[in-house]
């Protein structure tokens, strides 16, 4: 059997002619009647480096013209080259007179030729380049791209072979490993190639999180603050992420130190000028509901004198036309100082200042501001009057109770919470078949007993799944469960796999329906039946749990966070370290709290010893 075309014969081999290209048109059978100018260049870019590479195909016509019915890229780089006297004289050309044949040729080659796998298109680049044979501009020129699209696939080219080979299986897209080029942890990234392959929701955004999990953006305005010169100089790491054209921080502990060092030396200027106090603040404003504020003084305004006011005029109608030189604004500076006052020596003694940065990286400071404590002497200073200070909350009323009288942890978290540590004790039993069947036999023997009897599965899940891993065992149906029910006879089936068999799927269905807590009730009091399982089994729910700052950290207050960093680490609440923390946002302070609990780096920061690292691993929240 020969592969033909039906209703037609095989056609002969063509014919391969070298032609002059000033006889060459492009067809209108070719498909190509457009293309990209950019792309023609590049071509023709390859072509002059490597030569052509592959002949044109053509339909001969009388007078000796010949139509390209495939290739009218090439043909279209040829004639570009021949603009610069970079064109050979001679072009090979498959050369036909039959139109039917023309017409295949035009259409089978646009069909059938298969561009070069992106997978395969790295490990080309990263051979070339690695061996020392091509520079990126010479690659480029090769294969007919830009030197941009070069060092994108050879950033790819760094990556785990794993992950390449999963890019030219189809079991990840090209997205998906472009993501995963941010990072040089080879285990973190092939936690995230396997997630990417198992998962078919995993995006980009999830494997980011997997290979970076503490990234910063370059545009944060803390790094726009310090500048990346002095983040780096602090030891603070950086990548550059090609494909998204931005800055990825790696060391957000550097960048907070070096933040806070740097507002703290700002606000020292206004130690300097005599203000009462100054504060700082990480965040980019004050949270001003946290702030207790009796008053505000304000600048005493000043005059200009008639002359004063003409030349102010004056600058300002230069500066408003953008005619105004550099003296010239630094003249109107002064005498818009002078319009919007300053602050007394008596009114910096009496009161303090607020310092933070703003989004835009710049420091701003809130002045003048009277706490309720210096109030009285305030207003015997004649800074303010009695009436118009804000009467203070103590600390027993307001806002500050409010927060004290939350109760540390929601009852949306504790439910989370107890669901994990049920599901703990529950993978634990498991693993202690003879403890489940005295189980069943004691709730069996009992009015009331701690498996519901109409075997429904407790829940396990909390709401946010987020580092938790309960027993694989519990993911669903054995598979020889389900060859049981195609069997003639199941119960034989079943009983045919003997009886530790029997005790296994006995266990699992104890353990499934095990209840939170329960505790019987005997003619000495409560009997805490669960607590005595969960002693037996040696149970702890963070077997199952690792806190984070979405499954709990990010759950509870902020004064929790602080009391919590503190006590693990034994730190010094007056140390710059701790303030920086202290004075971050919530969510900064949470992700501080899951990056001590994972991170060796973050353990290494804090100085956590062996002891207060077995602490940590083994930390559980009260009132669960």
């Amino acid at each position: 059997m020969t592969d033909q075309t039906p209703g037609r014969a095989a056609a002969p081999a063509a014919e391969i002619v070298n032609l002059a290209l000033s006889d060459l048109t492009l067809s209108p059978l070719n498909p190509r009647q457009d293309a990209d100018p950019a792309g023609i260049a590049a071509l023709a870019a390859s072509i002059r480096t490597v030569g052509l590479m592959q002949n044109l195909s053509g339909l001969s016509r009388e007078g000796g013209k010949v139509e390209i019915v495939a290739g009218g890229r090439r043909l279209r780089a040829l004639n570009l080259l021949a603009e610069t006297g970079d064109a050979p004289e001679f072009v090979p050309v498959a050369l036909t007179s039959d139109i039917q044949l023309a017409q295949f040729w035009a259409n089978t080659e646009n069909s059938a030729r298969e561009e070069l796998h992106p997978a395969d298109e790295v490990r080309a680049y990263f051979a070339m380049l690695m061996e020392g044979n091509a520079t990126v501009s010479q690659v480029a020129a090769a294969f007919a791209v830009t030197e941009a699209h070069v060092r994108r696939r050879v950033r790819l080219g760094a990556l785990p072979a794993p992950v390449l080979d999963a890019l030219k299986a189809g079991e990840i897209n090209l997205s998906q490993a472009q993501a995963m080029t941010i990072s040089q942890d080879e285990d973190l990234i092939l936690a995230a190639l396997d997630k990417a392959k198992n998962n078919k929701w995993c995006n980009e955004h999830d494997i980011r999180a997997i290979v970076l999990p503490h990234r910063i953006s370059g545009s944060d305005r803390r790094l726009k603050f310090v500048g990346l010169d002095a983040y780096a100089a602090a030891g603070g790491k950086s990548t550059a992420d090609l494909f998204n054209d931005e800055t990825i921080l790696h060391s957000p502990d550097v960048l907070d130190r070096v933040f806070a060092e740097k507002l703290d030396a700002a606000a020292e200027t206004y130690t300097e000028n005599g203000w009462k106090w100054v504060r700082t603040y990480a965040e980019p404003q004050p949270n001003w509901s946290e702030i207790a504020v009796a008053a505000r003084l304000y600048r005493e305004e000043g005059e200009l004198t008639e002359v004063q006011m003409a030349r102010y005029d004056e600058l300002a109608e230069l500066y408003n036309g953008d005619a105004l030189d550099e003296d010239g604004e630094s003249e109107l500076e002064a005498l818009q100082i002078i319009l919007e006052g300053v602050y007394t020596t008596e009114q910096r003694a009496g009161s303090g200042v607020l310092v933070y940065v703003d989004y835009a990286g710049e420091v701003r400071a809130s002045e003048g501001i009277v706490l309720p404590e210096d109030a009285d002497a305030a207003i015997a200073a004649g800074l303010i009057e009695a009436d118009h200070v804000t009467p203070a909350k103590s600390a027993a009323s307001g806002a500050g109770s409010a927060e004290a009288e939350k109760p540390a942890l929601s009852q949306a978290l504790v439910t989370d919470l107890q669901a994990m540590r049920n599901a703990a004790v529950q993978g634990a039993l498991l693993d202690k078949p003879k403890l489940a069947l005295d189980l069943l036999a004691f709730t069996m023997s009992e009015r009331f007993g701690p498996i519901d009897m109409a075997f429904h599965p407790s829940n396990i899940t909390p709401s946010e799944a987020e580092g938790f891993t309960p027993d694989p065992r519990f993911s669903g149906t054995d598979a020889e469960d389900e060859a049981e029910d195609d069997a003639a006879n199941p119960f034989e089936a079943f009983r045919a796999k003997g009886e530790k068999h029997r005790n296994a799927v006995l266990a699992l269905t104890v353990a499934r329906c095990l209840k939170y807590g329960f505790a019987s009730f005997t003619s000495g009091g409560r009997l805490h039946l669960f607590d005595a399982i969960e002693a037996e089994v040696k149970a702890n729910i963070r077997q199952v749990w690792t806190p984070t700052a979405a499954n709990f950290f990010g759950r509870v207050n902020a004064v929790y966070l602080e009391d919590l960093l503190a006590d693990l680490t034994g730190c010094d609440r007056s140390s710059a370290e701790f303030r920086a923390f202290a004075g971050g946002k919530k969510k900064d302070k949470a992700a501080t709290l899951e990056r001590l609990f994972s991170d060796p780096d973050t353990q290494a920061l804090w100085k956590i010893d062996a002891a207060q690292k077995a602490r940590i691993d083994a930390w559980a929240p009260d009132g669960i």
